[in-house]
């Protein structure tokens, strides 16, 4: 997967909490790398901020209505999240990601996938009956109705994460993060377990798991 450039760290002036419309113009070129490069299929990397700023509180609300507001343009409604996401503040940071949960933009709900999922530590994916369960279906969910995976290894700029190795995503212990969703394929051992989720909106992913053959709808939630 390419690398995408990060972008330059933000800040605001504390005498003038307006976003000017040279600072804006001054990012766009930088926010655009980031639009083009998540367009591409597979591209899930999550902004590397240069250094943590500190937002007052009506920066950060006005930050919060740009992020979601329909009267916004979609590649500022990017940099008021990646702004929000540079914030010192680990409650900014959080109440910014749950909010862009909800946006309508694409690109914003893509970084929040990535993000929610490579901080991380262990994956949880809670299993669903099927339609038409069978014995066996039934006996999983009694027993073990949610499956946890450890994330051992993360690589937010290859888009991978590792559930066994713990120096390289490992193609035996693999999650894919991708655009949109999440691929998770485990062949370590006696184990076969594959699983497919897709984000649309909110704060899960839903799809489905294998475990040996046996099918479960499924969804992981994100915070």
């Amino acid at each position: 997967m390419p690398f995408y450039p990060p972008f330059f760290a933000r800040r605001f002036s504390p005498s003038n909490p307006t976003r000017s419309a040279r600072r804006r113009a001054a990012h766009r070129a930088a926010t655009a790398l980031l639009v083009a490069g998540l367009a591409l299929p597979g591209a899930a990397s999550a902004q590397v901020c240069e250094a943590m700023i500190t937002l007052s509180r009506e920066q950060a609300s006005a930050l919060l209505a740009d992020m979601i507001s329909p009267e916004v343009t979609a590649l500022d409604q990017l940099y008021a999240f990646e702004e929000l996401q540079c914030s010192d503040q680990p409650g900014v940071r959080e109440l910014a990601l749950r909010t862009a949960g909800l946006s309508q933009n694409p690109v914003i709900r893509s970084q929040v996938l990535s993000r929610a999922l490579f901080e991380k530590e262990v994956l949880v994916i809670h299993l669903q009956a099927p339609e038409e369960p069978g014995e066996e279906h039934l006996g999983r969910l009694e027993q073990y109705p949610t499956e946890s995976l450890p994330i051992l290894f993360r690589d937010p700029a290859q888009g991978c994460m590792s559930f066994h190795d713990t120096r390289t995503c490992s193609t035996t212990s693999l999650g894919t993060v991708f655009g949109n969703g999440v691929d998770i394929s485990i062949t370590h051992g006696n184990v076969n377990t594959f699983g497919s989720f897709t984000y649309d909106h909110g704060d899960r992913l839903n799809g489905t798991i294998t475990f040996r053959g046996l099918a479960f709808p499924a969804w992981i939630g994100l915070f």
